[in-house]
C-alpha cells in the first residue's frame, strides 16, 4: 500500500513540474544574463566583451527600447552592432565598426551585441562611392557577389566571398581582382583602387525617435517618410557627403552628413543616428 501511495505521489509532482514551469529572472544593472547569446532573431550575438576604451563611435541613445527593438533598428540600418542595457531600456546603434582584437571586459561597459559571423558577408552589400560619387552596388545571396556597375556603363561583374573580409570579382571588360574589407567602410582591390562606403543609407532619427529611411540607388536618394504620414521625398546625392532632397509637400533641402551619424538640413533640422 505504502508503494502504491508514493509512486502516485511521485506522478502528482511531475505534474505539478509540468503545469507550472520555471521562469527566468529579469537582467539586472550592467550585468549579462550569459556571457554569450543570441539576440532574438539570431543575427546579431551579445558577446562576452564590451567597448571600454576601444575606439568606438555610437549614435544617439535611445529610450524606452526592448532587445528586439534594437534587433530591428540595427538590421534596417545595416549596422554592424549595438549596445542595449536591459534594465534601463536604453540602447545605441554602433555608426562604423567593432575594432577587432580590443575586446575590453564585459563588466566595464554595458552589453554589446555584433552582426554574426555568418552574417559579415553581408557587410559588402550596399552603395559604394568610387573617388566620392556613388556607383558601384553590391549584392550579396550566400557566397555569390553581383556587382551593378550600370552607373559607369559597364557590364555586371560576378564572383564569390573567400573570406569575412574578402571577395574575388570578375569585371567582365577587365580582369579579376580581389577586394578586401579594411575597416567596415572601405573595400582595397588588388589593382590598387578603394571603395567607401555610402554613410547616407539607412535608418535615421528625429528628435530622438526613428523615423526617416534613405535609400541609395546610383545617384539617386529616396526617403521614406510613412512614419509622418508623408509621401515619399526623392533627389539625388550631390557629394560623398551632401544630398539634395524634394519633400513633395513642403520643398526642397539640402542635407549635409557630418562625422557619419548627423545629417543636418539647410531648413535647420538635424537626423542623428
Amino acid at each position: 500500500m505504502k508503494q502504491v501511495l508514493l509512486k502516485r505521489f511521485q506522478a502528482f509532482l511531475i505534474t505539478v513540474v509540468l503545469m507550472f514551469p520555471s521562469v527566468s529572472q529579469p537582467a539586472i544593472a550592467n550585468e549579462l544574463l550569459d556571457n554569450s547569446s543570441v539576440a532574438p532573431d539570431k543575427s546579431y550575438t551579445k558577446v562576452d566583451f564590451g567597448f571600454n576604451n576601444c575606439n568606438v563611435q555610437w549614435g544617439e541613445q535611445l529610450s524606452e527600447v526592448s532587445e528586439a527593438d534594437m534587433v530591428k533598428l540595427a538590421t534596417e540600418a545595416n549596422a554592424n552592432g549595438f549596445t542595449y542595457h536591459p534594465s534601463l531600456n536604453y540602447g545605441s546603434l554602433m555608426v562604423g565598426y567593432y575594432p577587432e582584437g580590443c575586446k575590453s571586459p564585459a563588466n566595464e561597459s554595458w552589453p554589446l551585441y555584433l552582426k554574426n559571423v555568418s552574417d559579415k558577408k553581408i557587410v559588402f552589400a550596399g552603395v559604394w562611392l568610387y573617388e566620392g560619387k556613388p556607383g558601384p552596388v553590391i549584392s550579396v545571396s550566400g557566397d555569390n557577389v553581383t556587382i551593378d556597375m550600370s552607373a559607369y556603363n559597364r557590364p555586371e561583374a560576378t564572383g564569390k566571398i573567400v573570406s569575412d573580409n574578402k571577395i574575388s570579382v570578375t569585371f567582365k571588360d577587365h580582369d579579376t581582382f580581389t577586394g578586401e574589407l579594411v575597416d567596415y567602410d572601405r573595400i582595397k582591390w588588388s589593382n590598387g583602387g578603394f571603395w567607401n562606403r555610402s554613410q547616407i543609407a539607412g535608418v535615421w532619427l528625429y528628435e530622438g525617435k526613428p523615423g526617416p529611411v534613405i535609400s541609395v540607388s546610383g545617384d539617386n536618394v529616396t526617403i521614406d517618410m510613412s512614419a509622418y504620414n508623408r509621401p515619399e521625398a526623392t533627389g539625388r546625392i550631390v557629394s560623398d557627403n551632401k544630398i539634395s532632397v524634394t519633400f513633395k509637400d513642403d520643398s526642397t533641402f539640402t542635407g549635409e552628413l557630418f562625422d557619419k551619424k548627423r545629417i543636418e538640413w539647410s531648413n535647420g533640422t538635424v537626423w542623428n543616428r
